[in-house]
């Protein structure tokens, strides 16, 4: 599903909290940024806890504590820090979409794909979170809506994100649309026509062409 990943000064959506961020608390946070991206993550923890104790409505530093934990293997903490972020800000999406990454790794789909809603409707334009809504909504058996955020991804400039149309392609296989799902598997080819998924999608696609045959 890929890593979690750190907020940084500026970025999610802002909320009414955040406009009240003491400078203080700001320098604070993005000292523990540079820590994060050396890697030093105990000193992190301790940079993020000193601008969360300046200013306890800081999504975005407890939104990186979890980022710090989930490095560390630490689920719960993890989980605890995410939550205390959309507490803060619910329209937050970088934690909204930390916490469902974390949720489909323990196989909540359901729990995911209610947070990967939240979060494509605070930014719609996020194709990262739209691709994890579309795979959640596959597992979670919701075919209709994976084909429509996978749509979604479509439109937005997502070169680095072939595998929606794969995902879409399952959607299509499972509602027993197989020329949908030829066409999305093509999607998939056209952009990323080699490699070992490549190579899988051209299998099930020489399977569904025999389905099809008169």
């Amino acid at each position: 599903m890929g890593n979690a990943e750190a907020a940084h000064s500026g970025g999610g959506t802002v909320s009414a909290s955040d406009l009240k961020l003491p400078k203080k608390a700001s320098k604070e946070f993005d000292k523990a940024t540079k820590l994060i991206a050396n890697q030093e993550w105990q000193a992190a923890i301790d940079q993020l806890n000193k601008a969360l104790a300046i200013y306890p409505a800081y999504a975005e530093a407890y939104n990186n504590l979890g980022v710090v934990y989930a490095h560390l293997g630490d689920p719960n903490k993890e989980r605890e820090a995410l939550q205390k972020a959309i507490a803060a800000n619910n329209h937050f999406s970088p934690a909204l979409v930390n916490l469902a990454r974390l949720e489909m790794k323990e196989q909540n789909y359901a729990a995911a794909e209610a947070h990967l809603t939240q979060a494509t409707a605070a930014d719609p334009t996020d194709a990262r979170a739209l691709v994890l809504l579309a795979q959640a909504q596959l597992v979670d058996r919701h075919y209709e809506d994976a084909i429509a955020s996978a749509g979604k991804v479509h439109a937005l400039s997502h070169g680095q994100y072939a595998v929606v149309h794969y995902v879409a392609a399952r959607a299509c296989e499972r509602l027993n649309r197989l020329p949908d799902a030829m066409n999305e598997f093509n999607l998939f080819l056209a952009e990323e026509p080699t490699g070992d998924r490549a190579n899988a999608v051209r299998q099930e696609m020489a399977a569904i062409q025999k389905q099809l045959a008169p």
